[in-house]
């Protein structure tokens, strides 16, 4: 009796095609997975609804070398109160907006303004100095960038914070509004 011969590439190929696709739909599946736990929050409306305080500025990711920016930060410097000593800062995590943002408020403020950064809120002990002015604390916040969790403990600890005067909150990844593009700015 002769043996059967059988085309050995074709359940090869048929191997192939069904682990990529299984692979594809594990992959997929364990991403949305991953996002769905990690429980961040990516609707700007939702992280402010969170948070609980006023939206001052919106601004683009950095850096801000748009003069939109600049005169954007040039009018929140002067919304801010100049008898608060302003901290900057984000909420569980340092964000890389924090530090740029106190430098440039601090530019755009004059001598009278004070502002500093400050580590994280969720992670730090604040020191409000100086002691004979009141403290106010900008928060920034980014959509995607915080969990619901951190948002909730963010707002627990502040409403416990008896010695704060101010809060405000400062949203990065926000596109420039069309009559502020630097195209619209140059004509």
């Amino acid at each position: 009796v002769e043996p059967i011969k059988i085309d050995s590439t074709a359940p090869i190929f048929g191997l192939l095609a069904l682990g990529l696709l299984g692979g594809l739909v594990l992959g997929a599946g364990s991403g949305l997975i991953a996002d769905w736990r990690s429980n961040r929050v990516y609707s700007q409306a939702q992280l402010l609804r969170r948070l609980g305080y006023p939206l001052n500025l919106g601004l683009p990711s950095c850096p801000w070398t748009s003069p939109a920016a600049q005169v954007l930060l040039g009018q929140l410097a002067t919304q801010l109160d100049q008898s608060i000593s302003w901290q900057v800062l984000s909420i569980a995590r340092q964000h890389e907006a924090v530090v740029p943002l106190t430098q440039l408020l601090q530019q755009q403020g004059g001598s009278g303004f004070q502002c500093r950064s400050a580590d994280p809120l969720l992670s730090s002990v604040l020191r409000f100095e100086p002691r004979d002015k009141p403290t106010g604390l900008l928060l920034v916040v980014e959509a995607g960038f915080n969990s619901a969790r951190a948002l909730e403990e963010a707002r627990l600890l502040i409403s416990q914070m008896s010695n704060l005067h101010a809060v405000g909150v400062v949203l990065i990844g926000v596109p420039l509004p069309e009559e502020l593009s630097p195209s619209a700015i140059a004509a």
